[in-house]
C-alpha cells in the first residue's frame, strides 16, 4: 500500500496537479492532505475543487482557519488572504470549515497514521530538525500512532521519537516560506513542489521524500492573469 502525503498547497493548483501526476506515475493508492489548502496563491477555488473532486481527506491548517475569520500575520498576507477569500464560494468556505483537526488512517500490518497540520496539539507549532525530543513528545499530546504526519513548516523532515516517526512532506505550493521560527532553514531559489510517500508493501515500511519541478513562468502568468495582489512579494518567495 502506497500512501501519498501532501501539505501546504496554498492556492497553487498548478503545483498540486504536478504532484498528483507524480502520484499516478508512482502508483499511489491513497492521498492525505495535511492542510493549508487555498490561502496565499492564485488558484484558491481551483485547489479546493480538485481536492473535493478526488475526495482527498484534509485536516485543518492555520491558514484554512483564516477562512473562518482568524488573524493572519503581516500586511502582505492579510491583503492576499482577503483576496483569496473573495475568490471562493460560500460552499467552498463551508468545505474548508469542515476539516477536522486530525485524522487517523489505518495502513497495512496494523500500522496507524495520525494526520495533522503541524502537531497533534495544535496547527501552529513547529517541529524542526533541532527541536528537542522532550518538546516533540509534549507536542504529540499523547498520540499513540506509530506514524505522525504534519506539515506547516514547508520543510521536509523525518524524526524518530522513541517508537514513533514524525513525517513532514514539505510544501506542495509554497516551499519558499514557512512560519517565522529561528529553528527553520528557508528553502531558496525554489522551482519545485514537494511531497512524500509511505510504502507499507513487501513486508517493510519505507518513507520517501520527493521534489518535482514546476514551471515558474506558467505559474507567474497564472497569477498575473487573475490580478493576484502582492504579486511582487509572492514571487520573491520562489526566486529569492
Amino acid at each position: 500500500m502506497r500512501t501519498g502525503l501532501i501539505a501546504d498547497i496554498h492556492g497553487n493548483k498548478l503545483a498540486l496537479d504536478t504532484v498528483l501526476a507524480q502520484f499516478d506515475l508512482r502508483a499511489v493508492d491513497s492521498i492525505i492532505c495535511l492542510g493549508d489548502v487555498a490561502m496565499l496563491g492564485p488558484q484558491p477555488a481551483e485547489s479546493i475543487a480538485t481536492l473535493q473532486a478526488l475526495q482527498i481527506p484534509v485536516v485543518m491548517g492555520n491558514t484554512d482557519a483564516w477562512f473562518c475569520g482568524g488573524d493572519q500575520p503581516g500586511p502582505e498576507t492579510a491583503r492576499l488572504a482577503n483576496w483569496c477569500r473573495e475568490q471562493v464560494s460560500l460552499g467552498d468556505i463551508d468545505y474548508v470549515q469542515s476539516f477536522a483537526p486530525s485524522i487517523e488512517i489505518e495502513l497495512e500490518k496494523g500500522l496507524k497514521l495520525l494526520a495533522c497540520h503541524a502537531t497533534p496539539r495544535n496547527f501552529d507549532e513547529v517541529i524542526s530538525a533541532g527541536t528537542p525530543t522532550s518538546d516533540i513528545q509534549a507536542m504529540l499530546n499523547g498520540a499513540s500512532q506509530q506514524l505522525i504526519a504534519g506539515g506547516h513548516t514547508h520543510v521536509q523532515l523525518l524524526r524518530q521519537i522513541n517508537q514513533q516517526r514524525f513525517i513532514n512532506p514539505g510544501s506542495v505550493g509554497l516551499p519558499g516560506i514557512g512560519p517565522r521560527s529561528d529553528d527553520l532553514a528557508r528553502n531558496l531559489h525554489v522551482d519545485w513542489a514537494e511531497f512524500a510517500i509511505i510504502d507499507t508493501g513487501n513486508d517493510d515500511l519505507s518513507i520517501e521524500f520527493y521534489r518535482t519541478p514546476i514551471d515558474l513562468a506558467e505559474l507567474f502568468e497564472i497569477a498575473r492573469a487573475v490580478k493576484m495582489p502582492e504579486f511582487d512579494w509572492w514571487t520573491t518567495l520562489w526566486k529569492a
